[in-house]
């Protein structure tokens, strides 16, 4: 005969020869609910980091400008990505006049999802159409950014070639990226920072 005894933490049963069986306790269904949830939801932010990923793409002039011998950002920039093979990975180009630089998708309809930032009625493009972009895009870019070893290209009217790029890479998003409050939660992307850095006035690489 086996008889179950009371125990708000763990079920104990008394087996026919007078010795008592602990049993795990049962988790409640709400609480189990819950674990499964937050399983469900790490695990999709974790693929989906990733497998998708956000540039920044930036070259450094180290040479010194103006009277306060400051360094600038340089513009009039293409760059050619390239793996340690020295296999070409992309290209990346300065929108002017702002100089932000931007990997261009081999697809003309995705590009570098600039044509998809001006929403009706200043433009032709329909609402929703910069995400669709941009989905595409960080998915293309997780493909190739993390494995990025030089570059080849032109900064104003300097060519460089065979330049270290310096890469960094940040997949902490996924841990809390469903948490709905602002500057924590949101798409769980990796961040992907590609740094040249050159010195305009002799025309030269520096190393990172």
């Amino acid at each position: 005969m086996v008889r179950l005894l009371p125990d708000h933490r763990a079920q104990t049963v008394e087996a026919n020869n007078g010795s008592l069986i602990r049993r795990p306790a049962v988790v409640p269904s709400p609480l189990l609910a819950v674990l499964l949830s937050l399983v469900l939801a790490w695990g999709y932010g974790y693929w989906y980091a990733w497998t998708h990923a956000s540039l920044w793409v930036h070259v450094d002039d180290v040479a010194p400008k103006g009277e306060g011998g400051t360094s600038v950002v340089a513009n009039g920039v293409t760059l050619t990505f390239r793996d340690k093979a020295r296999a070409t990975l992309a290209v990346a180009r300065a929108v002017e006049p702002i100089g932000v630089i931007l990997a261009v998708h081999p697809r003309a309809d995705v590009g570098n999802c600039r044509q998809t930032e001006l929403f009706p009625p200043a433009g032709n493009a329909a609402p929703g159409d910069y995400a669709r972009c941009f989905e595409q895009h960080s998915a293309w870019a997780a493909t190739w950014a993390p494995r990025v070893h030089s570059a080849d290209g032109s900064v104003g009217s300097c060519q460089v070639r065979a330049v270290a790029v310096a890469v960094r890479v940040s997949h902490s998003d996924w841990l809390l990226w469903w948490v709905p409050l602002p500057h924590i939660g949101g798409t769980p992307l990796q961040h992907v920072d590609l740094a040249v850095t050159i010195d305009s006035r002799a025309c030269a690489a520096v190393r990172p």
